[in-house]
């Protein structure tokens, strides 16, 4: 069984998209794998991945979607409470561009639950300011029996 809400709030006319609200999860029964994870690619668009899978949100974090964008902004996270992240290309010093798709994820192998809530803010050059677009997000790994 899998179940899944995305929730994305706020659009501008042209360029980066403002406060983002993301939630996102996998639940799986055993013996499977739950993953999952947020992906934010260099055209400004946003995947969600459930399990293996990534599938796009319809969701911009630029708008419109414009090839190679993602080379002119840099992306960083903050965990804010919650289990470790697994999978992490965006990092949290701000030094990371968007010239090719970034990502976040959790998982787990066991029976149990995990839970990440973080933020994710994208800046027109290297550091953690000005902000020009962020998002508030919650990924759910669920594995149960």
């Amino acid at each position: 069984m899998t179940a899944t809400q995305q929730i994305l709030v706020g659009r501008s006319a042209g360029g980066p998209v403002a406060n983002l609200f993301i939630t996102t999860g996998h639940f799986t029964v055993d013996p499977f794998n739950a993953t999952s994870g947020i992906r934010y690619n260099s055209d400004g668009t946003i995947d969600e991945r459930k399990g293996a899978t990534y599938t796009a949100t319809g969701q911009n974090w630029y708008l419109p979607t414009t090839t190679g964008i993602g080379s002119s902004y840099f992306i960083h996270h903050s965990v804010v409470t919650g289990d470790a992240l697994n999978t992490d290309t965006m990092g949290t010093a701000g030094t990371t561009d968007l010239s090719v798709a970034r990502e976040v994820r959790i998982n787990t192998t066991i029976v149990q639950t995990k839970i990440s809530s973080f933020s994710i803010n994208i800046t027109p050059a290297s550091g953690t300011t000005p902000v020009v677009s962020s998002a508030t997000c919650e990924l759910t790994a669920e594995r149960s029996i």
